[in-house]
């Protein structure tokens, strides 16, 4: 549930990191706003998912 939580949340970091990136582009092309959308979406997908992982492992590590 904290895995699928994470990823759920990914998309919400994705605008997040999206937005800024197309503002620093300025006027970008329809293949930068592609390779931008791609890579902000692979960024939090990754960040998520490693803090989920992290926080699933130190949790029950503490429980042990």
């Amino acid at each position: 549930m904290i895995r699928a939580f994470a990823i759920g949340l990914s998309i919400a970091t994705m605008r997040l990191l999206f937005v800024p990136a197309l503002i620093i582009v300025g006027n970008p092309t329809h293949s930068q706003i592609e390779t931008l959308s791609i890579a902000s979406f692979t960024v939090a997908f990754c960040l998520h998912t490693a803090f989920a992982e992290y926080w699933i492992r130190r949790s029950r590590r503490l429980a042990d």
